[in-house]
Parts: structure tokens; C-alpha cells; sequence
């Protein structure tokens, strides 16, 4: 045992030098018991409290638009270079286990503040042409995630993307409703109908994407939406 236990610790120290491990966000060597991020940046985090003031401007985006009965972020997204490096490095560097990563601390941290009564999490589905493109959807591997923290079913199946948008990084509010409209269709209704489920993604901003989601989800007869998001932009 002491001989087995002797070389996975030089196996494992002969990968960090040759597959360095370094933190996502400052890059400093992570420590034997660190993943992805070093405590330090873990600490530094901008999570958002259930109570906090983010939470209350979140719901306040759906008032009069779509009836959901809870919403939760994990992250303030201020464009601090920090969260802007996490999000790029999922969404664009196809940093799956960082995807993974959060999603399960989004879980952790939902678990502390609110209680579970879901009976799916569906995540923001990408049109196949972009997810064959981009290589993965990183709402759907946060949702994993967060899917497995929580204990509640991940539902990738019931909802597609049928229209492929345009990106709505530079779209204003009215924009981003126009090129969202219709976008999403039901394909296993079974699944849906009176079930109370959470729709997830990775970045709200104005809520046009999860607001033209949920109205497909609720016409096929949910009886109760939620919103989960990685991080909130205020």
C-alpha cells in the first residue's frame, strides 16, 4: 500500500511539471487540494447573497413579461476581469471541467440557501449548428453540474433550439427580444407537462433567451418555472 501510495504521489507530481496546473483566473500553481481556481480566487468570488440586492433586480427583469416563481445567480458579473476570464475560458476555450466545476458550486450553494422541490433542470438549448461549431453547449455542462449537486434530473432532450440567432453581445433590450422570439420548440411533452422546472444558463442580461424559453415551456403546460444562472449582469 505504502509503495502504491509512494507512486501516485510522484506520478502526480511528475504531471504538475509536465501538465502544470495553474489557477483560471491568476494563474498561480494550484496546490495539491486546489482545482481550477486557488483558494485566494476562490474567496475573491463575487457571490451573490439570496437576499441581496442582485436577486430582487433579476426577478424585478420578468415582472409583466413571464410568471416565474423563483430565480437564482451564483455570480455578479460587473465585467470584472475575473468573471469575464471564467466565462471566456468556458465558453470559448471549451474548458469543460471548469464548466463543471461551477455548475457544481452553484448546487453547493443553492443547497445552503434554498430547498429543492424541481422536478427538472433544463439548460438553454444551442442550435445544433452552433454546438457543432463551438464543440459543446456550456449551459448544458453547467447544468451537469449543477444537476448532480442538487440531486434533481437533467433534462437535455425535451427542448430544442430551432433557429439558429445572431449574437446579441452589442443588441439592446428590444433587439435581443426580436431575435429571440420563437426560437425554442417542445419535442417530449411528456416531460413537461405540470412539471415544476428550472431553465439554466450561463449569463442573463436583459432575460430575452430565458424569457422566450420559459413562454415555450409554460405553452406546453409546466406548472411552475424557475430561473438558474452562473452569473447575473447588473
Amino acid at each position: 500500500m505504502k509503495l502504491l501510495e509512494s507512486f501516485t504521489s510522484y506520478y502526480e507530481g511528475f504531471l504538475d511539471v509536465v501538465y502544470p496546473r495553474n489557477c483560471t483566473i491568476c494563474q498561480t500553481a494550484l496546490h495539491k487540494s486546489e482545482y481550477q481556481l486557488c483558494i485566494k480566487c476562490q474567496l475573491l468570488l463575487p457571490i451573490i447573497n439570496r437576499k441581496g440586492p442582485e436577486i430582487n433586480e433579476f426577478k424585478s427583469r420578468f415582472w409583466g413579461r413571464v410568471k416565474v416563481k423563483q430565480c437564482y445567480a451564483y455570480l455578479r458579473y460587473d465585467k470584472s476581469f475575473s468573471i469575464k476570464k471564467i466565462l471566456m475560458e468556458i465558453k470559448y476555450k471549451r474548458n469543460k471541467e471548469l464548466a463543471e466545476f461551477f455548475g457544481k458550486c452553484m448546487g453547493e450553494c443553492f443547497l445552503e440557501n434554498y430547498s429543492v422541490s424541481f422536478d427538472s433542470i433544463i439548460p438553454v438549448p444551442l442550435h445544433p449548428k452552433k454546438e457543432k461549431l463551438r464543440g459543446f453547449n456550456q449551459s448544458e455542462i453547467i447544468a451537469k453540474g449543477f444537476s448532480e449537486s442538487i440531486g434533481v434530473n437533467l433534462d437535455t432532450q425535451s427542448v430544442i433550439r430551432v433557429k439558429n440567432t445572431k449574437t446579441q453581445t452589442k443588441m439592446d433590450r428590444k433587439e435581443r427580444w426580436e431575435n429571440v422570439k420563437t426560437i425554442f420548440s417542445v419535442v417530449d411533452q411528456e416531460q413537461i407537462k405540470d412539471k415544476k422546472i428550472v431553465l439554466l444558463d450561463d449569463v442573463v442580461t436583459t432575460g430575452s433567451t430565458l424569457e422566450s424559453l420559459s413562454e415555450t415551456v409554460l405553452m406546453a403546460g409546466a406548472s411552475e418555472i424557475n430561473f438558474a444562472v452562473l452569473a447575473i449582469a447588473i
